[in-house]
């Protein structure tokens, strides 16, 4: 790490973006621009606010439009044009590494694969899946010319600190808690792969140690059904928390999303177990305390 210089955090305002720079900011050198400092969407703008970059330096890009936001033609342009202005102004620093949080929705809903991978193919379903999966693109290109290591994570649910109405985990806890009931749908059988904003950057962290370079899904490997899940939380907030299931959700996106991340345990990123009740116990604490 002697011959890196600084980490600039784009879209540190936001629920992951803030939480990894608040921690970077912990053992490195790190620099946070939310979309009032630096508008993406602007060139002039990206240009004279990136201008800190150097060499050595490594970038995190976390902005982005999301879907919770809007979900439109005008948003996928957007985002696509927040890439276009992020490889215009790399192309010339030449930067050490760049680390695009992409998502998990670049594989679509009628997924093939029992098991997802990072070789599962892309079928974007809607506009902010196709903003991921062409960013991706453009700056795999841009990096791929200029020597610079990509890091792309593929997320799935992050929940964690700070994640306020932004998670399906904030959502059943705080249901639970507020209204001592979580409602179900599709009678709870929908099976996903959440992870915690700590298992999140312990692998971005150590993608920074090592200089990671290539595409990775960053999930635990241990799926739960959404029933199972609300049982946790019943079990772990009080048994006085009712089980509702109501008529099921015509906008459901997936029903079953399991991973294979033999490509993640052989990246050298992870070092640390998962305990995804433990996780959830103290989530429930710190949602309790906040």
């Amino acid at each position: 790490m002697t011959n890196m210089n600084k980490i600039v955090v784009l879209g540190n305002s936001g629920f992951i973006g803030k939480y990894l720079y608040d921690k970077l900011s912990i053992q490195y050198k790190t620099y946070g621009l939310s979309s009032v400092e630096c508008n993406l969407l602007n060139i002039d703008e990206v240009k004279k606010t990136l201008v800190v970059l150097k060499k050595n330096d490594i970038l995190i890009l976390c902005s982005s439009i999301t879907r919770l936001m809007e979900n439109s033609i005008e948003s996928m342009n957007k985002n696509i044009l927040m890439a276009q202005n992020i490889a215009l102004v790399i192309n010339n620093i030449k930067i050490k590494q760049l680390i695009f949080l992409s998502t998990i929705d670049v594989y679509g809903v009628n997924i093939i694969d029992e098991y997802i991978s990072e070789d599962t193919q892309l079928n974007p379903y809607d506009y902010y899946a196709t903003s991921k999966v062409v960013s991706e693109f453009i700056l795999r290109k841009v990096c791929k010319e200029n020597n610079i290591n990509l890091f792309i994570a593929r997320l799935s649910g992050v929940y964690g600190h700070g994640d306020k109405n932004k998670s399906t985990i904030y959502a059943l806890v705080s249901s639970a808690i507020k209204n001592k009931k979580i409602i179900l749908y599709n009678k709870g059988l929908d099976s996903r792969d959440f992870i915690s904003i700590e298992y999140l950057f312990n692998i971005i962290l150590n993608s920074i140690k090592i200089n990671y370079d290539g595409t990775l899904n960053i999930a635990t490997g241990q799926s739960f059904t959404i029933k199972d899940i609300a049982y946790i939380i019943k079990k772990l907030s009080g048994d006085s928390i009712e089980i509702v299931y109501k008529k099921e959700d015509l906008n459901s996106r997936v029903n079953d999303i399991k991973f294979n991340i033999s490509k993640l345990r052989d990246s050298k990123l992870l070092n640390k177990k998962v305990d995804f009740n433990e996780s959830i116990n103290k989530y429930i604490r710190n949602y309790c305390e906040s």
